[in-house]
Parts: C-alpha cells; structure tokens; sequence
C-alpha cells in the first residue's frame, strides 16, 4: 500500500483497439481519383489505450501502468492482430439548445467494430503490483480470454486493493466476472462503473426521461432486484450522460451514496436539441473513479463524478474543433485536465451545475415510498412558504430554487414532480412521434386543468421545444355547430399535413356539448382519416391536442361513477380514452379541491406556481419593476403577500395575470399597495377583503 498521502500505483488494461476516424468535408471532391488536400481519416489508440491517457490527464501524479502502445507490433506487420472500429465525423450545428455555438466536429455515426481473429495480448510493465486495477471491458474478447488478464489476478498472486471494472453489456456472464465476483473479498474492493445501457441490460428498467426522482428509484429497485450482481460490489457507478450519475453502495442492502442531477436537464431522447455524437463517456467516469481510487485526486468521489459529467458536456460542446479544415478527434485529451483542476473554471461550473442529494435527502421515508427531491428544499409551514416564494418573486428560481429538478420547455418551468414526469412524457411522445416517418396516423393527446390554469400554454411552449416546425391550430368544440364546420377543420389540419408540417391541433372544450364531439373522433384518430360530404379523406401526420373545460383532471374525465358508465359509454368515451397516446394534467394557481369540495389548503408547490406567474407576468408587462443592477423585482411585502396567499383566485391563473394587468404600473418603479385596483375590480378576480387584508398585513 503507498504511503500515506502518496498516490497508489495504477495498472490500466483490458481490450486494445485502433480507432480509425474518418472526416466527412462539406465540399465533396470533383471525382473519385481528383486529390484532396486534406485529412481524409486518422487512426487512433482507443479502448485501454485511451482510458490510461485519460487516467494520467486527470491524475498526473507518477505511478500509471498500461498496455505498451503497439509501435513495434505495428512495426512487426501484426496490425490484424488489433480490432478496429470505425467513426465518420462531420460538422455540427449546436442544435436549439445552444444556439449561438458555431458548428463543430462531432461523430455522425459509429460504423461498429471489426474483431481481430487473434487479439494481441495486453503488454504490460514487468513486476509491478498495482493497488489499484482498472479494466476496460469493451466486449471484445479481454472478458474471457484469461491469458489477456493482468498477473494480479491469479489466485495466488498479491491482488490489487481496488478495482475499478468498466463493464458493458453482458458482462456478468464473463469469465473475468466470474473471478472477480468469486473473490470473497470482492464487496471490500470492486467498484462497478456501468452506463445507463448497460444498466439496462441487466433487467434495469429505467424511466429516464420523467424525473430524476423516478430514475433514482427505479435504479434502487433494480439494485435490490438483481442482488445476484450488485452484492458483489462496493460500490455500483452509473451515469447518464452528461445529465446526471448515481452512485449505490453494493453488499446485502443497497444505498444510495449520492445522486449527481443537472436540475434542468434529464436525460432521454432530445437528438434534435443535441446533433452528434461524442465517445469516452464511461470512460470519463471510469477514469474518475480512478482517481479517487489511487488518493491523489483534489476531490471527494462526488465532486470528481460532478466534474466526469462536466467533461461530458465539453466534450460535447467542442467535438473535434471548430475548424472546418482540421478535425481533432483526441481533442478532449488537451482540456480535460482542466475539468479536474481545483480553482478552474470548468471545476467552478461543474459545482455551479450539478447538484447532489444522498439516502435521506431523496429517499426521507424510506427506500419503499416515492422520492421527491423538492422536499428537501420545501417546507410545509405558512411562513416559510412565503418566504419562498417571496424569493421565487424577487429573485427567480434559478437562484431560490436552484437545486429543484425542473422540466424547462420553452417558457413552461415546473418543479411539481407530477407535472413533471408528466409533461416530459408528453415531450418524448413528441420526439418520438417527429422521428418516426412510418407513424402517419395522428398523435393524440388529452391535456386537463383548472380553467385558466395554462394547459393551451404549456403544449405550445413543449412543442416549440421538442419539434422542428410549429404549425398551430385552434378550434373550439363548444362554438361548432355542425358536422361540416368539424369537416373544415379537418381539412384545414390535412392541407398543413400534405406541405410536409406537423400541424398542432388543439381541440379546446373537446368535452362540451354532452360529449356529442367524440364519436366523430374516433376514425381519425384510430385510421387517420377523416369523413366529408360522403367522402373519405387521409388526414396526413398531425398531433391532436384535446383540451378539456369540463373535469380537471385526466382521472375524473376517464373514470366515471357506476351511475355515469352508461351514459359515458353511450357517447363513445370508453372508445375515445383508448385512443389516446398520452394525457397531461397541469396544475393552476389554485389548491386542489377534495372529495368534499372543500379545498386542501396552500401548499409549498401552489405558492411556487402562484410565485413563477406572478414574476413572469411583471416581467413581461411591466419591466420597470425590476431593478437594472440585482435584477430583483421591487414589490411591497403585503402586495406580494396577497398574491401568494390569498385563497383562490376565481378563474386560475387568467385571475393573477389581470390583477397584474389592472394595477397602475405603467410608469411604476416599485409596485405598493397603491397600485392595486380598487375593491369592486379586485372582486372580479378574488376574494377581495382576503386579499386587501392580505396587502394590509405587509
């Protein structure tokens, strides 16, 4: 073992292959033979090579072993011996999510791997007893092949006192595995670094794209259901991309060491707002775990996975380079010491990124009851409710709730964890359906609220953000008084389709008029065609919205008393509700009311939607309240008291916005008492002594 504050010698091994990357110009030459002036391709160390150079970047203290480079076997006339994979690079625009980035160098496609028929042996430095092992398993024969495999794990050799095993899929009916899990010493030192697919591909069924409270339940469920596996480890490293990792202690009874989150980004999909593709992912996290491993990192494990993540994300960002002559495919290799340098700016902006929650933080009753990350940051009593949404006001959430996981769409933020989950559901229908050119028939969906709660501006705002094109059209069922006024509307939504748009089509009050509208739903939405003056008409791709005025709630709509089936059933509702794909429900400004019809009272996520509208609509109306140096918005404590508190406002969420709208605040620089409108207008809108009381109060 090294001395103490010494790093441990680390020895890097697993399968070897040659990368060879070819760069795809955006001017094509004149003919096949004409000559090119530039790189047409470049082959590089990948596999362990690349995980030993990545080690030795981030942990550049002396004592890092690994495979000799194959110079002389190259040398020898023995490249056949090597297994090659093949990338195509091109330049990439940034996407929508970042779209002031110039185009880069990223990775178009992964053209697969060609197996070396006789793979070299790994060629390692004689005599050296690593304290730290690290396997690069890339299912390329190192697994099971144990004339590859170090000396240090034969049974009567001196063996490492950490592992660090980069695994792939089917992993765990290797050979390597077998004799590392067989070590009865194995859940003192192993530590598992595995990517989300990987994951997967041990029966893991993970939810990716809905909330991180459901990723990490659904990662701690898998843990205690493949306990064959996991109880072998120490500790079991799973990322996700550059959104987030997790890190579970192994053994008997699985726990949640951290959770690593980008708040405002989950991963999933979203090819569309992040074009190209980057490598080295899992071998950033592995490298990291690495450096914990050896004791000379600058960091905890949970900062240097932070800072893997941060890498991710660069890496991403500068792909090979900017310059459309030169494409550097090892270009992350140059920059990422600087991800893991304490004091640098990318070590401050993985910190300023990332957040960490532990067992008690996201799991505060248990493994066994639903995770809600916002609790940790909410309270339930009144006062420290306002004092957080007096900060949601003044200063934003970015800054008061910082640490909340968020689904950002467009102008649309949620941190109620049911909205969320929901609306990323909805956005990935949406990805999902844009990809697919075979899926021509409608995509169908039901969004609920309380009237004024925002249901028509949260799909608008998702779909700007998940689909290329937006093409809007708005019907209100409750205002259609014949057949042939529906048929027209159809029409309208078919001739969008045919000039190569995805109409978005909402059908607002779609459960008005005794629910005389749904049978006429029924053919274009289950065949994609629609029936006008005798005729049938192919509707083209479209995604149907259908907004709900009369029930609040998908549930109450779908779910029907003994006494309504019949009727419901009468009117094709059953027949309806199987059609659709999808549902939201988006919560207003209001508390919900109970089964008695009494309200449930003001909770923290009620204040916090009340918090976000209010600041969005005095930002939007009236931006001389907001002070040019903080940014702060200047209101009156009362004033801002009333609007958080007041009981209910009577039509949702349009109530707030006109109270806004209807104080005096044209030329204000700060938004008092004064300024509101006067009882008689206020009771428009409000409970008006309540909330007069309530600004009095401040």
């Amino acid at each position: 073992m090294a001395p103490s504050g010494e790093a441990r010698n680390v020895l890097v091994t697993g399968d070897l292959v040659r990368d060879t990357n070819l760069f795809q110009y955006s001017v094509l030459p004149l003919s096949f033979h004409y000559p090119s002036g530039k790189t047409t391709h470049e082959t590089l160390f990948g596999g362990a090579w690349f995980l030993e150079d990545m080690i030795r970047r981030i942990s550049p203290a002396p004592g890092v072993f690994g495979p000799r480079r194959l110079k002389t076997t190259l040398r020898d006339g023995r490249a056949h011996q090597v297994h090659h994979s093949f990338y195509i690079w091109s330049m990439h625009q940034a996407g929508r999510a970042n779209g002031t980035q110039p185009p880069v160098w990223r990775v178009s496609s992964f053209l697969g791997c060609q197996t070396a028929p006789n793979p070299c042996v790994p060629r390692l430095q004689e005599g050296i007893a690593p304290e730290v092992l690290v396997l690069d398993d890339l299912s390329l024969g190192f697994r099971d092949d144990p004339v590859c495999w170090p000396a240090c794990l034969a049974g009567n050799a001196e063996r490492p006192e950490s592992v660090v095993y980069k695994a792939t899929r089917g992993f765990q009916h290797s050979r390597l595995w077998e004799t590392l899990a067989a070590a009865s010493d194995s859940p003192d030192r192993l530590t598992l670094v595995l990517s989300a697919q990987s994951l997967e591909g041990l029966g893991v069924m993970i939810q990716k794209s809905l909330s991180w409270e459901r990723l990490a339940e659904d990662v701690m469920d898998g843990m205690k259901r493949r306990r064959d596996v996991f109880s072998r480890c120490r500790r079991i490293l799973a990322h996700f991309g550059p959104a987030g990792a997790v890190s579970v202690s192994g053994g008997d009874s699985p726990k949640l060491e951290f959770l690593v989150y980008y708040p405002e980004q989950l991963p999933g999909p979203g090819q569309a707002r992040r074009p190209g593709l980057a490598f080295g992912s899992t071998s950033l996290i592995a490298a990291a775990a690495a450096a914990f491993e050896r004791g000379d990192a600058q960091f905890g494990l949970e900062a240097l996975v932070k800072r893997g993540l941060q890498a991710m994300g660069v890496n991403w960002r500068n792909g090979g380079g900017a310059d459309p002559a030169r494409c550097r495919p090892r270009m992350v290799l140059s920059w990422l010491p600087e991800c893991f340098r304490q004091g640098s700016a990318e070590s401050a902006e993985a910190e300023k990124t990332y957040r960490a929650v532990g067992q008690e933080q996201a799991f505060p009753e248990g493994l066994d009851r639903p995770a809600n990350l916002l609790s940790g940051i909410l309270t339930r009593a009144g006062e420290d409710i306002l004092k957080l949404g007096r900060e949601v006001v003044i200063h934003g959430v970015a800054r008061a709730l910082k640490d909340a996981p968020k689904a950002v769409h467009g102008q649309h933020l949620t941190v109620d964890r049911e909205e969320v989950e929901r609306i990323n559901a909805v956005g990935q229908l949406f990805e999902q359906y844009q990809m697919n050119l075979r899926d021509v028939k409608p995509l169908s969906i039901a969004v609920f609220g309380q009237p004024g709660s925002g249901k028509s501006f949260a799909v608008k705002e998702l779909a700007r953000a998940c689909l290329d094109s937006q093409y809007i059209l708005e019907f209100n069922l409750a205002q259609l008084e014949r057949e042939s006024d529906l048929a027209l509307a159809f029409q309208e939504a078919r001739d969008a389709s045919v000039q190569g748009r995805i109409p978005l089509v909402f059908w607002d009050e779609f459960d008005s008029s005794d629910l005389r509208w749904l049978r006429h739903f029924l053919a274009p939405m289950q065949d994609g065609e629609f029936y006008a003056d005798g005729k049938r008409y192919p509707l083209g791709r479209s995604i149907f919205v259908f907004a709900g005025g009369t029930r609040r709630s998908f549930k109450a709509f779908a779910e029907r008393s003994a006494e309504e089936q019949a009727w419901f059933s009468a009117r094709k509702g059953p027949d309806f509700v199987s059609r659709l794909r999808g549902y939201l429900n988006v919560k207003g400004p209001n508390p919900r009311m109970g089964k008695d019809g009494l309200s449930e009272g003001l909770s923290a996520e009620v204040v916090i939607r009340r918090a976000m509208l209010l600041r969005s609509q005095i930002l939007r109306r009236f931006p001389g309240l907001q002070d040019p140096k903080d940014k702060s918005i200047r209101i009156q404590e009362g004033v801002l008291r009333a609007f958080l508190m007041v009981p209910r406002y009577l039509h949702g969420a349009r109530s707030l916005a006109a109270l806004v709208k209807m104080s005096s605040l044209a030329d204000a620089s700060y938004f008092d008492a004064s300024k509101l409108p006067p009882r008689d207008l206020l009771r428009l809108h409000a409970p008006a002594d309540d909330f007069l009381d309530l600004a009095a109060s401040g």
